[in-house]
C-alpha cells in the first residue's frame, strides 16, 4: 500500500476509534502486560500459526488444489529473519518444486505490542505460465471461546454521494452457531459499503482486531461452525495466471491481539496505528488537511468554473484554510462519460494551472477528484497516454472481450 494508503488507513482507524470504541486520547506510549494486551496469545499464534511451517494463516487454490494445506509435500518451505527497528522481520519462502511458484509471507512481529502482520508475494520464478491462481485469502484463521463472538465494526460509506447519517457509525453483529457473514466494499472503493476494513472479533474478555491493508475490492467473512470462529480474507474474485517473471501482492494483515473490555481493545488498534502505520512529522502523527468542498454549491462540480471557485476561496480566505477540494464534474463531458474526460477547457480556460495560481494568492493548494480504476478500455486517457496502461500479452484472452473494455 502507497503512503497515501496508509494515511487512509490511519485516519479510518482513528475515525473507527472515536466511534465505536471509549478513546483514549494519550499519546501512544508502552502498554504493560497487566493492561490491555494478550501477549502470551499473541506470542502462542504467531509462532504456531504465522512463523511454524506447519500451520498456515492464509490459502489459495492452485491448479484447483487448496494450497499449500492440501498438498503441502508439493512444497519446500524456508524461513529467514533480520530486523528493522524494534520490529523482527520474517520471511517465509514457499516453493512449489514442479512449477517454480513461489509465495513469500513478509512478516513482521511487534516488540511493543502483542501483534502481528504480514503479506504474500506470489512469484512466477518457473520457466512456463502457471496454472491457475485463485480464490486467494491473505489470512486464514480460527479462534475458540467459551464466552461466545461478537463481531464489531463500522459502516461504510455509502454509494457515490449518498452521505447517509449512519455512515462510519457503529455496528454490532452476534455470531451465533451457524452464522456466516461475508463483506465487500462496492465497486473497487475500500471505504464504500457496509463495513470498513476493520474488524474487532470480541470473545467476552479478549479477543483480535482485524485489519485489511488494501485500497481496492478486499472481503472478509466471519463465521461460527459451532466448534469455533473463523475468518477468511484478501482480494475478492482472484482468478489468474503468472507469466514467467511476473509477481503480484496481496493485502496487507494486521492481527492485534487483546484481553480485558472492547474498548481497550479499540484503543490499542489505535496505538498500534499511530506508532506503526500513521505518517510521522516531527515525531508527531500528520494530520489530514484543512480544506472545503464547494460540491453542495455547485453541482459537485458540473457547475464549477474557475471564476466561482476562487471566489468560493476567497469567502474562507481568513480561515487558514489549506486546500480547496474539486469534486467530480470539472471534466468535458463531451468525450461521452463525465468521470473520464480531461479537463473542461470552456469553464477552466487556463486549465488548473490558472486555477491553482489565483488559489496560491490565498495561500491555498487545489485537490481534485480523480478515479483511476474508471480509465482505461478505451478511454482519452488511455488514447492519448498509450504508454501509462499495461496491454495483455495472453493471445488466449479476446482483448475485445467485454469484460475488458
Amino acid at each position: 500500500m502507497n503512503a497515501l494508503g496508509w494515511w487512509r488507513l490511519g485516519s479510518l482507524c482513528l475515525l473507527l476509534g472515536c466511534l465505536v470504541g471509549e478513546l483514549d486520547a494519550r499519546e501512544p506510549a508502552e502498554v504493560s502486560a497487566a493492561d490491555t494486551p494478550d501477549w502470551n496469545r499473541a506470542q502462542t499464534w504467531i509462532k504456531d500459526e504465522l512463523l511454524g511451517g506447519r500451520n498456515f494463516p492464509f490459502t489459495f487454490q492452485y491448479d484447483g488444489v487448496s494450497s499449500p494445506q492440501k498438498n503441502r509435500e508439493d512444497w519446500t518451505v524456508t524461513l529467514s529473519s533480520s530486523s528493522l527497528d524494534d520490529r523482527p522481520l520474517h520471511v517465509l519462502r514457499y516453493r512449489h518444486n514442479k512449477t517454480g511458484l513461489e509465495v513469500r509471507c513478509h512478516a513482521t512481529v511487534f516488540k511493543k505490542y502483542p501483534a502481528g502482520e504480514w503479506v504474500l508475494r506470489f512469484r512466477n520464478r518457473g520457466e512456463k505460465t502457471t496454472p491457475i491462481l485463485s480464490e486467494i485469502h491473505a489470512l486464514k484463521a480460527r479462534f475458540v471461546s467459551s464466552k461466545g463472538y461478537n463481531l464489531r465494526y463500522a459502516s461504510g460509506a455509502g454509494e457515490g454521494v449518498s452521505a447517509r447519517a449512519t455512515d462510519f457509525g457503529p455496528r454490532e453483529k452476534e455470531l451465533s452457531g451457524g452464522s456466516d457473514l461475508r463483506f465487500a466494499p462496492l465497486f473497487g472503493r475500500p471505504s464504500w459499503g457496509e463495513s470498513l476494513p476493520f474488524f474487532n472479533l470480541d470473545m467476552g474478555s479478549r479477543g483480535v482486531f482485524v485489519g485489511l491493508g488494501w485500497t481496492g475490492q478486499w472481503q472478509a467473512r466471519f463465521g461460527n461452525d459451532r466448534k469455533s470462529a473463523y475468518v477468511r480474507a484478501g482480494m475478492e474474485g482472484t482468478h489468474l495466471k503468472l507469466y514467467p517473471g511476473e509477481e503480484i501482492r496481496t493485502p496487507r494483515v494486521l492481527l492485534v491481539f487483546w484481553k480485558g473490555h472492547w474498548a481497550h481493545g479499540q484503543n490499542l488498534w489505535r496505538r498500534v496505528v499511530l506508532d506503526h502505520f500513521h505518517p510521522q512529522k516531527n515525531g508527531r502523527p500528520r494530520t489530514m488537511p484543512f480544506l472545503t468542498s464547494s460540491a453542495a454549491v455547485y453541482e459537485e462540480a458540473f457547475n464549477a468554473t474557475e471564476a466561482n471557485q476562487v471566489e468560493f476561496a476567497r469567502k474562507f480566505a481568513n480561515l487558514g484554510l489549506e486546500y480547496i477540494w474539486l469534486d467530480v464534474g470539472w471534466h468535458d463531458a463531451s468525450v461521452g462519460h463525465t468521470h473520464l474526460g480531461p479537463i473542461d477547457l470552456k469553464r477552466f480556460p487556463g486549465g488548473f494551472r490558472s486555477l491553482t495560481d489565483k488559489l496560491r494568492e490565498f495561500d491555498m493548494g487545489l485537490l481534485v477528484w480523480m478515479a483511476p480504476e474508471f480509465q482505461g478500455g478505451s478511454s482519452w486517457m488511455e488514447k492519448a497516454y498509450p504508454e501509462l496502461y499495461l496491454k495483455l500479452k495472453d493471445k488466449e484472452v479476446d482483448p475485445d472481450h467485454p469484460l475488458f473494455r
